[in-house]
């Protein structure tokens, strides 16, 4: 990941943003149905607004600890290439909402983004354990062990356009 963002030029590297994009809770067994309709949510939005290259992650966290997980996809995104320095969060939250299902809008659907100020901290976030933060006790664990086999066999990373991983 970060040789592809170290390989654009430096004026390049100015223009990359830090994007959340969030659905509603689910129940864990909801989790791999949502997860995938948000992945293509995602990459339609981004396709829309002009994004040319982009390093997604799959992620899903435990809220307050409850019987619900929380998916969303962190991206490093690129967009200098399509004449657009800077896309409004605005932009992105209208994309964001019309390609998301109504019914996994969370009240909270807006897109986070943030210019990057450390791409090695932003990528090492991006890339981070599923166990980062959560595996603590045995029942933490399993909880965590039943996201990731809920997401088994979808990609969780994915890069595109001016950001893909060299060979």
């Amino acid at each position: 990941m970060l040789a592809a963002c170290h390989s654009l030029p430096e004026r390049r590297r100015k223009s990359l943003r830090f994007a959340t994009f969030t659905t509603r809770d689910v129940r864990l067994q909801d989790l791999r149905v949502v997860a995938k309709e948000s992945q293509t949510a995602v990459h339609k939005t981004l396709k829309s607004v002009g994004v040319t290259g982009s390093i997604s992650r799959l992620e899903a966290s435990f809220p307050d600890w409850t019987d619900e997980v929380h998916p969303h996809t962190h991206v490093i995104l690129d967009s200098a290439p399509s004449g657009r320095s800077f896309i409004p969060r605005a932009e992105f939250t209208e994309a964001w909402r019309e390609h998301l299902p109504e019914e996994l809008h969370a009240p909270e659907s807006e897109v986070h983004i943030e210019t990057i100020r450390d791409i090695v901290a932003t990528s090492a976030y991006v890339t981070k354990s599923p166990f980062y933060d959560y595996v603590k006790e045995q029942a933490d664990i399993e909880r965590t062990i039943s996201v990731i086999t809920a997401l088994h066999g979808l990609p969780k990373l994915v890069a595109k356009g001016s950001l893909k991983l060299p060979n």
